[in-house]
């Protein structure tokens, strides 16, 4: 993209042309964590928590009209397994605040992570804005999560369960028929554990 600026010399005028990155009206930067030119898609891992930050801030203000605090607790939990994310809930001193812990199994990239804070985040705005102490997936965050589609069409459906497959950096494999099992660390022990369809030993790969 070019643009054009003026330069008034006496009677005269010219234009110097020079380039300049613009980005379309209805830019959203949500839409670049699915480009592989993002940094957070390509350095995942380095990026994170810039991300996560970056995330917070602006889902705090598009959806929840920064009603959320400016600082909330976000912290990885290398426990969570099976699960995204999970948000608790906190009152001191008639003060309420919510604290999320993310996955770092689960939410391995930058489109997980988007996916999962806004998720959390209706969650949280639940109980730090309206008093909601039931963690559950009820009118109220239905709510939140409406009108973060309605302001953010870039977003998936946000849904009650996510539908990701695990990355498990260890396998087991059964050598005579199709069946294999993922874990995140090499704990089970083939010589007690079989293929539960062919009766074989398993083999692990990593």
């Amino acid at each position: 993209m070019y643009s054009y600026i003026t330069i008034l010399s006496g009677s005269c005028s010219c234009y110097l042309v020079t380039r300049r990155q613009e980005r379309p009206i209805n830019y959203c930067f949500l839409r670049d964590l699915s480009s592989p030119k993002s940094i957070y898609v390509t350095n995942f891992h380095e990026n994170k928590e810039k991300l996560i930050r970056r995330l917070y801030k602006f889902y705090n203000r598009t959806v929840f009209e920064n009603k959320l605090p400016a600082y909330m607790d976000i912290s990885w939990n290398k426990r969570l397994c099976k699960t995204a994310a999970r948000t608790g809930f906190r009152e001191n001193n008639g003060q309420r605040y919510a604290i999320i812990q993310l996955s770092d199994k689960v939410c391995d990239s930058a489109e997980r992570l988007r996916d999962t804070m806004i998720h959390e985040m209706c969650h949280a705005a639940c109980w730090v804005i309206d008093g909601n102490g039931e963690y559950a997936h009820h009118q109220l965050w239905e709510q939140y999560c409406g009108k973060a589609a309605e302001n953010h069409p870039d977003l998936p459906l946000i849904t009650v369960l996510h539908s990701w497959e695990y990355h498990y950096p260890v396998i087991y494999v059964c050598p005579k028929c199709p069946y294999r099992v993922g874990r995140w660390t090499d704990s089970l022990d083939t010589k007690r554990l079989w293929c539960g369809y062919c009766y074989s030993q398993l083999v692990l790969v990593t």
